[in-house]
């Protein structure tokens, strides 16, 4: 189908997605073998969701589109500033759905492929998270796919 008449009949269009890029300026995340940063691989990520979401009629407000921190960088914890910033865009932008983009790194390299986690007692989150789960296992085709986790303890 072409992108253009998408809009027309798509039940997404007009829906609003916040898109976390995590990590970003001072804060690389993970650090791959090869100098590669978990900020790099997230902030790819989200701008290439953003460009297929967009093309759907989704609104999209990306936490960040460059390398950067989102922080005061005069605040005694950066960290926590870039935290509660992050916080305050998803609050703002009053969404419909978001969306937080890490990397995470394990010590056993048998472990591979991506994990959905959604908050603790969301019955949408969860189902939002089963699908996309599903969908990350099929189209990347896992050799062990991973379940949704649910957690109470993100910031």
């Amino acid at each position: 189908m072409e992108a253009e008449s998408i809009h027309a009949e798509n039940e997404y269009a007009g829906k609003v997605i916040v898109l976390d890029a995590g990590h970003g300026g001072a804060d690389p995340g993970k650090v791959g073998t090869g100098g590669l940063t978990e900020k790099e691989v997230n902030l790819t990520i989200a701008l290439l969701l953003q460009e297929q979401l967009e093309t759907e009629g989704i609104e999209v407000v990306m936490t960040r589109t460059t390398d950067m921190s989102l922080g005061d960088q005069n605040a005694g914890n950066q960290k926590m500033e870039d935290l509660n910033t992050r916080v305050r865009l998803l609050e703002e932008a009053e969404a419909d759905l978001a969306v937080s983009i890490h990397q995470n790194s394990f010590g056993d390299p048998s472990v591979s492929g991506p994990q959905v986690f959604y908050y603790t007692g969301s019955e949408e989150g969860e189902r939002a998270a089963v699908c996309l789960q599903e969908a990350l296992n099929s189209e990347l085709q896992i050799a062990k796919p991973r379940v949704v986790k649910a957690n109470d303890s993100y910031y």
